[in-house]
Order: C-alpha cells, then sequence, then structure tokens
C-alpha cells in the first residue's frame, strides 16, 4: 500500500500539466519572409508493437484540412467523406495494456512511452504545406499551394505481449465483475503475454485520472499485496527439496496454538490427518504452520529469494515492479510471523507478477525463467528480425520430482475442489487464496484480496496465469471463474505456442 501513497504525491506533482492532446494539428505557423506562409503537421512516432507485430499504437486517423480566417491559414478536422490533406495518426486508441504501454504528453510519460522515449522519438513524422503569401504573411487566394507529404512510421518497439491475450483478458474481466485487479499471463519461456490492470486509464486524458478514485494509474500487476494460500505451494516445495516425505502428516483439529497464538483452519471441524497433497488441496492452515516449523527457516528464505520473492525485476530500462516484501529471519524468530509466512501472510507480500513466475517453474519442471516483457526494437518493422526465446537461461530452483508433485496436487485441487476453475476445453492446475489484509469496512467486515494461479494445458503447459481481486469473496467464487473463462477463450479461439 506505500505505493499507493507514493503515487498520490506524485499525482499532486504532475496533475498540472497531464491535461493534453495526442495530435497537434498545427504545431506551428512559419512565415519565411519569402514570400510564403507554411504549416508542420505532427505524423507521431514510432509504434509500440506486439509478438505479433500487431501495433498497439497509431491504429487510427484523423482528416487534417485547411482553412483560412483573415488571409491566416490553420488546419482543422474533417469527416472521412471531406476533403482533406494530411491522414494523422491518433496515438492512443485501444485499451490493452495501457499501464505497460504508459502515455507521453511531451512533459511527462510513463510505460514503454518513457523506457524508450527518445529511440521512438527519433522516429517522428512530419509534414508540411506551404502557400503563396504577400509581405504581411496572409495566404493569396487563387494560388497553388505545395504539400510535403508524411512519411509513414515503421519502426519501434516490439513487445512479449499479445494484443489478442489481453482482449481476451479485458472481456473475462468483464464477464465476471473484475474491476479493481490484476492479471498476469506468461509463457514457459518467461514471456509475458498478456498484463491488465483494473481499474485502467484512458491516455488521451491522463489529467482526467490522477485523483480518480481506486488509483486507476496504478499498476497493480506489479504492485505488492498480501498472498494467502497460494503461498502454500512454497512451503510444500522446500520441505520435499529438504527431503521431507510426502507423507508427512498432522492432524488438522480445526486450530493449532502458536506460544499462545491461536490459528484457526476455514474447516472449523478440521481436516483430520492429512499428509503435504491433501494439505494442499483442502488449503489446511494449521497443517502448513506445523509444517512451516519443521523445514529450515534459512533455506526457506534462500529459497524463497531464489523463486523471486522480494526482489524487482527491470522489465525496461529505468521500469522496475516492485519487490514486495519478504520478511527477515529477525522478524521471523517471532513465532507468529513465522507461522503467517507458512501459509503466505503476516509481513509478507509479493505482486501477481511474481506469483505468476514462479506458477511457471512448478508448470516448467522446476525451471524458473527471467521475465521478459521487451523482445527488442526494430528501425524497420517490415525488416524485423527478433529473438523468439529468451535470451536467459532458466535457473533450475527445484527438482523434476518436487515441481511434478506439486503440478498432481494442483490438478487435483481444481478438480476436486475448485470446480469454477475447471475449463471446459483444456485441462488445467492451479491454487487459490483468499488473503487478510487487516483492513475493514464500514459494516465491519475485513477486506480480502482473492487469488488464483494456475496453468493449462496440464499434461504440456504453455501458459501461467495469476489472477488477483481486490476485495473479493473468496479464490474459488472470485478469481477462479476469470482463469477458466481466460483458459477456455485461449482454446477456442486458437492462441497456443
Amino acid at each position: 500500500m506505500k505505493r499507493l501513497h507514493i503515487i498520490g504525491v506524485l499525482s499532486v506533482l504532475i496533475s498540472g500539466f497531464l491535461t493534453f492532446r495526442i495530435v497537434n494539428l498545427q504545431s506551428e505557423e512559419v512565415f519565411t519572409g519569402g514570400g510564403n506562409v507554411s504549416l508542420t503537421v505532427d505524423g507521431g512516432y514510432g509504434n509500440i508493437y506486439d509478438r505479433n507485430l500487431l501495433s498497439f499504437t497509431n491504429n487510427e486517423s484523423l482528416n487534417l484540412a485547411v482553412k483560412t480566417e483573415n488571409g491566416k491559414p490553420a488546419l482543422t478536422e474533417v469527416t472521412a467523406n471531406e476533403d482533406y490533406l494530411f491522414e494523422t495518426p491518433k496515438r492512443y486508441s485501444q485499451s490493452n495494456a495501457v499501464h505497460i504501454l504508459g502515455y507521453n504528453t511531451g512533459e511527462a510519460s510513463t510505460g514503454i512511452e518513457r523506457a524508450y522515449k527518445s529511440f521512438l522519438e527519433s522516429f517522428h513524422s512530419e509534414g508540411k504545406i506551404t502557400f503563396p503569401a504577400d509581405a504581411k504573411g496572409k495566404v493569396l487566394d487563387g494560388l497553388d499551394y505545395s504539400v510535403t507529404p508524411l512519411t509513414p512510421v515503421s519502426g519501434g518497439v516490439v513487445l512479449t505481449l499479445d494484443k489478442r491475450a489481453g482482449e481476451i483478458v479485458r472481456e473475462a474481466a468483464k464477464k465476471e465483475g473484475l474491476t479493481k485487479g490484476a492479471v498476469v499471463i506468461m509463457d514457459m519461456n518467461g514471456d509475458i503475454i498478456a498484463s491488465e490492470s483494473f481499474p485502467d486509464f484512458d491516455p488521451n486524458d491522463v489529467g482526467a485520472f490522477v485523483d480518480a478514485e481506486d488509483s486507476p494509474l496504478y499498476n497493480r500487476a506489479f504492485a505488492p499485496f498480501a498472498v494467502g494460500s497460494v503461498f502454500k505451494l512454497t512451503a510444500a516445495a522446500e520441505a520435499l527439496e529438504e527431503n521431507i516425505s510426502p507423507d508427512y502428516s498432522y492432524n488438522c483439529k480445526g486450530y493449532i496454538d502458536v506460544k499462545g497464538v491461536r490459528f484457526n483452519c476455514h474447516s472449523w471441524a478440521g481436516h483430520g490427518v492429512v499428509d503435504i497433497h491433501d494439505a494442499l488441496v483442502t488449503s489446511c492452515n494449521p497443517f502448513f504452520i506445523a509444517l512451516g516449523n519443521d523445514i529450515s527457516l534459512t533455506k526457506y528464505l534462500k529459497s524463497l529469494n531464489a523463486y523471486g520473492f522480494g526482489k524487482s525485476q527491470m522489465l525496461a530500462p529505468g521500469m522496475l515492479t516492485d519487490s514486495g516484501n519478504l520478511p527477515t529471519i529477525a522478524e521471523l524468530s517471532v513465532p507468529a510471523e513465522r507461522a503467517n509466512l507458512s501459509f503466505g501472510q503476516g509481513l509478507l507480500t509479493a505482486s501477481p507478477l511474481q506469483i505468476c513466475r514462479f506458477t511457471v517453474s512448478i508448470a516448467n519442471g522446476g525451471l524458473l525463467p527471467a521475465p521478459r516483457l521487451v523482445m527488442g526494437v526494430a528501425e524497420d518493422i517490415d525488416k524485423v528480425n527478433l529473438p523468439q526465446v529468451n535470451p536467459i537461461e532458466p535457473v533450475r530452483v527445484m527438482s523434476e520430482e518436487t515441481a511434478k508433485f506439486l503440478r498432481t496436487a494442483m490438478f487435483d485441487t481444481i478438480n476436486t475442489s475448485v470446480i469454477t476453475a475447471v475449463p471446459e476445453n483444456v485441462t488445467a492446475a492451479g491454487k487459490t487464496s483468499t488473503a487478510q489484509t487487516g483492513h475493514f469496512k464500514a459494516d465491519g467486515k475485513e477486506i480480502v484480496h482473492v487469488w488464483f494461479t494456475g496453468f493449462f494445458p496440464f499434461d504440456n503447459p504453455e501458459y501461467a496465469v495469476t489472477v488477483i481481486v481486490e476485495d473479493g469473496i473468496s479464490g474459488t467464487l472470485t478469481a477462479a471463474p476469470i482463469f477458466k473463462e481466460i483458459a477456455e477463450q485461449f482454446r477456442h479461439k486458437n492462441i497456443t505456442k
């Protein structure tokens, strides 16, 4: 939540100059003094492309015609069926991945627009129209004018995102009522295929969103949140990596006492005797608190660090994700805090991107790839030749056997207790969370953030998907159906590797 305070401060600082127009219809009127007057026309700058070389920018145009008032020429926007001289691009006309793309007002910029500002603006296109004029710079009627046409812009930055995937995410979010939260999709190479944060904003009118409710300029996909039960996967992985038997068992009676602090299970009657597999499927808190006390805290923190928790990632020049918070050994010396960590509560926070990346390592046989957002840059998109795989080799963070065990438990989880996540046209696996926040509504009810993280297809994973919904009901009822819809639409629209 500290990022929200920072965003608020920045909003105050930049609110004075964020109202702008993307297309400058008439950038300058120049009187040459030699019997001519000219107008320059802004033709836009470099594009931002998805992995299939579909542009996120400059996809719509404005038609401009010349109007003369009191002898002075000006450019004005006209409809498509009227005569016009220039067709200038409108920079932003779609809603996918707006937090990733960012905006460029000329005075302020964010996202990819900021990271590659100089490179993108190096492709600036400019047109010109020159009129015969008298000594005072007034246009002479009846004489021909000359036009220097705009040069089409084809260079730009190529991202790992897939526009179609972003559209699927947005449609699923709308269908399931996601208004505040985020969805991240990664492939097994670590490429970010989709990243959508809700609510979003209109990059054509950023100023209107600076002080808007629910902080629409805040990118929740890369922001830290309380995690909850999806983090039990890390505790299970650590136990197995420390050669604790999968048959390790605990008798859940509905609660566990930790040095005088009582932790309840969501099942008030308890789960009885459960092993690691059953505890993941039933999401038993007391089991994982007990298991957390039997694993090495030093080794566990080292593993969590290797998984990428507590670390920020630079996805583009100057574009850093939030590190989240990984408690220290000193903080975890408090028994209740150690108990909290074992099931993803307490001081721990992590971003949807971090959870999605860890999910990839499970689906990927224990290999953790570096997250990638930018595939490369191109001087000419028609001649582009970009690498299609992540240049950074993945790191083994768990054995294949451990990853296989977790995949099976996640498959059994959604097929026995979270059927709201089961797609009809592809096999999948996953885990839910309902994370406490310590914040309460006016009626006294605690606000919870709900998660689902999973992958598909089960036998040959291609994509990992992480969903977080702020102020949801439960992972099963609120987040899981969004995963289901995304997985089904990926298959229905044939988005495969």
